[in-house]
């Protein structure tokens, strides 16, 4: 198994690939909504993922595709796109997962600037006790979340 971009894919990179005996590529593609992958700056358009998606079926090559719900602008119009384009593209293999707060990441320190959330992580280690972190996510609850990440790993 790789791991790439969609956007870095094409059909010499697939052949190539293919020769070489990868029988498996892992794409990151977080969302179905231009609009969070955007917010994300993952600088690959909607379009790269259906083409690598389509280029690795046409090879017979397997994927392993990751999507994430509960980004901060995120909001169930954007959660139905993901899964309009699971259901478009059928990828494969799938996981979602709920978006935290990971430290060092971009997110996490201006959420910590901005006073949205406390130092979790620095509370942790300090004290040594878990707790239950935040969700970015600001326009959904935290049962639709779960909801749509079940929703996600369950669709074929």
């Amino acid at each position: 198994m790789i791991l790439t971009r969609v956007d870095l894919v094409d059909e010499e990179l697939i052949n190539c690939l293919k020769e070489a005996g990868c029988t498996c590529i892992s794409f990151g593609i977080e969302s179905g909504s231009q609009k969070i992958i955007d917010q994300m700056d993952k600088r690959f358009q909607m379009g790269d993922a259906s083409r690598a998606i389509s280029l690795c079926k046409e090879c017979g090559i397997e994927m392993a595709t990751y999507f994430m719900v509960g980004f901060p602008e995120e909001t169930e119009n954007e959660l139905i796109k993901t899964v309009e384009f699971i259901q478009k593209n059928s990828p494969g293999w799938l996981k979602a997962n709920i978006l935290g707060y990971y430290p060092g990441s971009p997110m996490y320190e201006c959420a910590v600037q901005d006073g949205i959330i406390d130092d979790v992580w620095k509370k942790i280690t300090e004290s040594g006790v878990a707790m239950d972190l935040p969700l970015p996510a600001r326009n959904i609850a935290v049962n639709k979340l779960k909801f749509y990440r079940a929703k996600i790993n369950l669709l074929p």
